[in-house]
């Protein structure tokens, strides 16, 4: 006989759909943010090993898109910070 599996450590207020939808949700959330680590190590590269006669509003454009990956990156990572406080 199959037997369900059964989560005795989860609190009996929420449903299994609920939990189902919370482990997805976690699940695209850290794949993002895998996504954000590896495009800011990438974009990092590429300025660090951009040749010498690089356009100058190239590198500035390149050095834009870091910035905005990084902010992109710790907004996320402050808001996981602020859901383990609650």
């Amino acid at each position: 006989m199959v037997h369900p599996i059964t989560f005795n450590f989860i609190p009996s207020n929420y449903s299994p759909h609920e939990l189902l939808s919370f482990y997805n949700q976690n699940n695209r959330i850290m794949s993002r943010r895998r996504q954000l680590e590896h495009e800011v190590s990438v974009a990092q590269e590429r300025i660090k090993k951009a040749a010498k006669d690089t356009p100058k509003d190239i590198l500035k454009l390149w050095e834009q898109e870091l910035v905005d990956l990084e902010l992109e990156l710790n907004n996320m990572v402050d808001d996981e910070e602020d859901n383990n406080e609650d």
